[in-house]
């Protein structure tokens, strides 16, 4: 059983005159260690030797934990993956875990090479950090049976892009497929991804929700939000636009924005009132520039902004509210959106079908001596195509999406680029006689090929599996491309 990390007096004067201990797992069997529950009847999952780091990837490649273990005539329950389990296991890229364990306790897969997670629909909580730093996990499916949810699960996932929630589960939800995990009754976003996009229902935006999203570049903060917590985009450190929303976030909050290193551009909404001391503070990369959509300042304090205020530009006529308006007065650079954007056209340049299909757009912003000519990219249909702030769009299934590209100067103008994806180009299931790739909901299935190298990859060129499976589940519908007996296989979903 594992012990508390307090020595008494005692035992501390036996460690010191060298009495050797136990070590912390109580038993192995079959390559996994275990400790004692304090009931004695059920086990919980955990490190080998006195702790995580005694030993080095003691657990590797795809682990099965078996729902029950029998040690020296015993049988006993596994219920628990234990704190630290699995910790800094970098050579770990699956597990198998049994219907029989109700918790996933801290840092439990810390550091690993895990690439998806499907959690039993017998685990009841999660503890803090216990994904977090899984710098190949892309998704996440949470159950029904979830009722606890610590902070910090997902932190430093930077490649995690797809956050599930089962329909019925009654504590937490991800309404709107919006890639997070919230808080139902509270409408608080727990956890977030690169992915996530904020319903307009929820008003409080959780401790490090984003914490570590190193891949996102831009935000949006709906008009519903009243609180956000502190170091929600701590080490977001491509984080360079933020559209800021919130009609009252007076809260107090800090560190929302520590160490992103990059120059943020916050643009804020027509119907903001307010903004709450250190809500847009503490961005290290310094501010790029403000572009406000209210002729009207919002009520700001001294510390809403940080030291370094950039450019803030204003609609056109309201630069004198702005400059007589307490704290906006400081800043030093107040620009008047004198020539607003008044058309943006869209224009495909590259087309690209390697590893998936990738588009490039361009888009042209008139007049040419518009104010600003920053623009936002946004796609309407993500389980189509998504888009970056680059106009590359990176294609998942066949269908039809509508690419947008808004001015941010508050004009209202946008561009659009329809697209249709046919699956006429995508073979859907191949046999050549050897080896058969066939892909069913929502699984790859691959036959005549039992023990060779299979490596998965999605439209984006990400790999979400590599390993041996004659079966790899798949974290979305789309389009897949599949290494497997030195072939290549493009399948759709």
């Amino acid at each position: 059983m594992k012990r508390s990390r307090k020595f008494s007096g005692i035992f501390a004067a036996l460690l010191t005159l060298g009495v050797a201990t136990a070590s912390a797992h109580d038993f192995e069997v079959d390559g996994i260690y275990y400790n004692y529950n304090e009931n004695n009847t059920s086990v919980a999952v955990t490190f080998k030797g006195q702790s995580y780091d005694s030993y080095s990837d003691e657990y590797s490649g795809e682990v099965l934990i078996p729902a029950e273990v029998t040690y020296s005539g015993k049988t006993y329950t596994v219920t628990t993956i234990g704190e630290d389990a699995f910790r800094k296991c970098f050579g770990l890229t699956a597990v198998e875990i049994p219907n029989t364990v109700t918790s996933i306790d801290y840092g439990a897969f810390y550091a690993t090479s895990l690439r998806t997670m499907k959690i039993p629909e017998s685990v009841k909580s999660i503890g803090v950090y216990a994904f977090a730093c899984c710098d190949h996990l892309t998704s996440v499916e949470i159950p029904a049976s979830v009722t606890k949810i610590n902070k910090n699960i997902f932190t430093t996932c930077h490649k995690l892009s797809s956050i599930v929630v089962d329909t019925e589960n009654k504590v937490y939800d991800s309404r709107e497929n919006c890639n997070a995990i919230i808080e139902t009754e509270s409408n608080k976003l727990v956890c977030g991804c690169k992915t996530t996009v904020i319903p307009n229902t929820v008003t409080v935006v959780g401790f490090g929700a984003f914490e570590g999203c190193s891949d996102m570049v831009t935000m949006d903060i709906p008009s519903s939000v009243t609180l956000i917590e502190g170091y929600v985009f701590h080490l977001c450190k491509n984080l360079t636009t933020v559209f800021y929303n919130a009609k009252n976030c007076s809260e107090e909050t800090y560190g929302v924005y520590y160490d992103c290193d990059k120059a943020i551009t916050f643009v804020i909404g027509e119907d903001v009132e307010k903004i709450g001391p250190f809500v847009l503070c503490a961005a290290s990369g310094g501010v790029q520039k403000i572009v406000m959509h209210s002729s009207t300042p919002p009520e700001i304090s001294s510390y809403t902004f940080p030291k370094d205020l950039g450019v803030l530009y204003v609609p056109k006529g309201s630069a004198d509210n702005y400059r007589w308006a307490e704290v906006w007065s400081e800043f030093s650079d107040i620009r008047e959106i004198g020539s607003p954007v008044d058309d943006v056209v869209i224009k495909k340049v590259a087309e690209n079908h390697d590893n998936g299909t990738t588009i490039q757009l361009v888009a042209t912003v008139a007049p040419s001596n518009a104010t600003l000519k920053d623009i936002y990219w946004s796609s309407e249909n993500k389980e189509v195509a998504t888009v970056d702030q680059s106009g590359k769009v990176t294609v998942f299934r066949p269908g039809e999406v509508t690419i947008s590209a808004m001015a941010i100067d508050g004009s209202g103008v946008k561009g659009t680029y329809k697209l249709m994806f046919t699956p006429e180009s995508v073979e859907e299931n191949v046999d050549d006689g050897e080896v058969t790739v066939r892909g069913e909901n929502g699984v790859i299935r691959i036959e005549g090929a039992e023990g060779a190298a299979v490596e998965v990859y999605n439209a984006a060129g990400v790999c979400v599996f590599n390993g041996t499976a004659t079966e790899v589940p798949v974290p979305q519908r789309g389009i897949y491309v599949v290494r497997v007996s030195g072939r290549v296989t493009k399948i759709v979903l």
